[in-house]
């Protein structure tokens, strides 16, 4: 096995693999890393989920390997959690394999391995765990109400909210429902059922306290917290025409070796879960209580995920608490999914002679339907028509060429057709093999068959999903590393060459004032789109600054890794060598990382940003600082503050030692890092700990009294404490 290769993804390489190094080189430390100073001038290191029990295989195993093993054991655990789900609705032993098969390796789950979403997988395959506590919480009390606590506690730790939300959330629906569908319960014992659910679901969320503490913290100070419209929260809807995607997988390519011109995200929207499993869904009993739990969960969560698709979502975030937190409801449907493999294995419980001639009428009818499709986009203005129509309603996640590019409809017929025959394929097969049960006569062959058809099916699709690169490729080379250490002990960098590199500062410790993430802090994400002169609210999730402009000089930028085309013409600036990563460009003067300021001011957001945009910089004198009127208090005691920041070191991401001769009484010391809740600072000579405030919006700063002192800012946040604490409480 070779160590360099790890399972492709896209925010796999550009973020996650980053922060799952960052994460064992401080555990191996005995560090558990609460700050990252290595992205978006610092933020609090909730990303590296330091307390998901599986996030440690990143620790005790070469880095590269551990995320392909990380992704095997999740959807063996997908797999296993749903055969045990199967069997708990009293499902035969082949039928439970085929439904862990349809729903461990349908399209999405795969897909989302391409888009390197290691957060979702980290939650998804408990979601059926859950759902078998709920299930067998009459028969196994005891077994029942721990699964349910520890596997709320892991959707919760996993570090996707969004999934953990809609997976409990269903999965309590379908307890509720189930539970009060039953008739062998009296009303009392049902209630006593119900209350000791609850009691063991506030036992998970007490074991995830750990994050759950924090990640509400963070909640108020996030770039999430700003009033979002509908068509914000309904972005990612799935769209109507995708329905076709059921029955023909890549009927808009698959964004992986053929171009995705489909609308958003091929993960974020991709359904298929196998041909074998949609003809089973035409055997269930759909008079059968249980079986109608199922299909009003499917509907309803199907009606959601068309988001503003449809008036529903509407009525949706308006009565139901949590679901205007979240965009892309196509989400939703991982948990359609699960219901729905869970039905289509009891429609395969209904197999017999006497549904062999209503499976081959439907056989004929989805062929039928196959070869219709087939020849309406045959007809050249009708795909042409319609390629234009689907390429109207925008919302695509990539730039399509033209619609008048022959070539490319061309090529997308082509795939389309592709796809249509790929499943008029299986379909014969499937008519050949049910022709054959009356003569066989063997069942459990037969279903046996049937279920490694299934496999094949998803595992042909779902397979090319699953690639594996030379992790290397996307990392810097030595030369540029050896460069970069030399630098930026004392300044930061700033990259202007790939997304892919925003983070990749975070494997080498080396601090960057761009980032890619879809969280951050409210006040930097304000304060990038106040000096780019984009809205002040908008949502930022790529930080790739458009140059050295004198904001992010105050902010101790000093070195630019920028792309071979780009040519700096501020004398400020010098080239100082070709790197195969890009060209390095170092400031001849840069304001150091420290300072103590000789100018304070009251004054808000907008005086700030305004005083960080100016463009004169004094590299010798500049060290204003502007405090917001809520902390003024803490420093209208100082009547001159005066001094010099000798000595800066960083031991740990959790903390900074500084070495600073303070001249006046009382002086205000300033770090051009970013401020958050827990920051405080401790003198080292008496151990007298004074806490720290937003200086400039996006700084930090503190009081320090006369002489030469050493102190340690530390980054000990209480919500975090208070999180352990409940968590071992728990």
């Amino acid at each position: 096995m070779n160590f360099n290769r790890i399972v492709f993804g896209a925010d796999l390489v550009d973020h996650f693999y980053h922060w799952r190094v960052f994460l064992k080189r401080n555990i191996l430390k005995g560090i558990i890393p609460l700050w990252n100073p290595y992205v978006f001038n610092g933020v609090p290191a909730l990303q590296a989920r330091a307390f998901y029990p599986f996030n440690y295989l990143f620790v005790f195993l070469p880095i590269k390997i551990s995320f392909n093993i990380f992704y095997i054991l999740h959807i063996f655990i997908f797999a296993i959690s749903t055969y045990l789900l199967a069997r708990a609705y009293n499902l035969g032993e082949i039928s439970a394999l085929f439904a862990s098969i349809t729903n461990a390796f349908n399209l999405s789950v795969c897909a989302n391995i391409y888009g390197g979403h290691i957060g979702r997988f980290s939650v998804i395959p408990w979601i059926p765990l859950l759902w078998y506590g709920f299930k067998i919480i009459s028969k196994r009390r005891f077994l029942a109400l721990i699964i349910i606590a520890i596997t709320t506690s892991m959707l919760l730790l996993g570090g996707h909210p969004q999934f953990a939300f809609y997976g409990l959330f269903f999965c309590f629906i379908f307890f509720l429902m189930e539970l009060f569908y039953k008739e062998s319960e009296n009303i009392k014992t049902k209630i006593k059922i119900l209350i000791l659910v609850l009691l063991f679901l506030s036992l998970g969320l007490l074991l995830s306290s750990s994050d759950l503490v924090p990640m509400f913290e963070f909640s108020k100070y996030s770039n999430r917290n700003v009033k979002v419209d509908f068509n914000y929260i309904t972005d990612g809807s799935f769209p109507i025409e995708n329905i076709i995607t059921i029955f023909f997988p890549e009927f808009y390519g698959n964004g992986v070796n053929k171009v995705y011109w489909g609308r958003h995200y091929h993960w974020e929207v991709a359904t298929y879960f196998g041909i074998v499993a949609l003809i089973f869904l035409f055997l269930i009993k759909f008079n059968d209580k249980n079986n109608k739990v199922f299909l009003i969960i499917i509907g309803l969560s199907l009606l959601m995920a068309l988001g503003k698709y449809t008036p529903f979502y509407k009525i949706v975030i308006l009565i139901l608490p949590g679901f205007k937190l979240f965009r892309v409801p196509a989400r939703i449907l991982v948990v359609t999914l699960t219901a729905v493999s869970i039905l289509t294995a009891k429609g395969m419980e209904n197999f017999n002679n006497k549904s062999i001639k209503k499976l081959q009428i439907i056989i004929i009818g989805l062929m039928s339907f196959s070869l219709i499709v087939f020849a309406l986009i045959s007809i050249k203005n009708v795909w042409i028509n319609y390629s234009k129509l689907i390429i109207s309603f925008g919302e695509h996640n990539i730039q399509l060429p033209s619609v008048n590019d022959l070539k490319f409809l061309n090529h997308t017929l082509l795939y389309a057709k592709k796809s249509i025959l790929r499943t008029f394929v299986f379909l014969i097969i499937l008519y050949v093999i049910i022709r054959l049960f009356p003569y066989i006569k063997n069942k459990t062959l037969i279903l046996s068959l049937l279920t490694l058809i299934q496999f094949i099916d998803l595992f042909l699709l779902s397979g090319k999903y699953i690639q594996t690169i030379n992790i290397n490729k996307y990392l810097w080379k030595n030369q540029t590393v050896s460069l970069l250490k030399g630098y930026s002990k004392d300044r930061k960098i700033l990259t202007m060459t790939r997304q892919t590199a925003l983070n990749t500062g975070i494997t080498y410790k080396v601090q960057n004032l761009g980032g890619y993430d879809s969280t951050n802090l409210k006040s930097y994400c304000r304060f990038y789109n106040y000096i780019f002169n984009e809205p002040i609210d908008k949502i930022q999730t790529v930080f790739q600054p458009k140059g050295p402009v004198p904001a992010l000089m105050r902010l101790n930028l000093g070195i630019m890794l920028l792309g071979k085309n780009i040519n700096v013409k501020a004398s400020n600036w010098e080239l100082i060598s070709t790197t195969p990563d890009g060209n390095l460009w170092i400031a001849k003067n840069y304001l150091k990382n420290a300072f103590v300021a000789k100018e304070i001011e009251q004054g808000n957001w907008k005086r700030a940003f305004e005083y960080l945009k100016k463009t004169k910089i004094d590299f010798e004198n500049e060290s204003v600082a502007i405090v917001e009127e809520s902390n003024f208090s803490k420093i209208k005691k100082i009547k001159e503050s005066n001094g010099e920041v000798i000595k800066i070191d960083r031991p740990t991401p959790n903390s900074l030692d500084l070495k600073v001769e303070i001249k006046s009484q009382k002086a205000l010391i300033v770090v051009r890092e970013s401020w958050y809740p827990g920051w405080i600072c401790k003198n080292t000579f008496n151990n007298k700990t004074v806490p720290c405030f937003p200086v400039n919006q996006i700084m930090r700063g503190f009081v320090g009294e006369e002489g030469l002192k050493e102190f340690v800012m530390i980054f000990k946040p209480f919500s975090t404490k208070l999180g352990v604490f409940l968590s071992l409480f728990a």
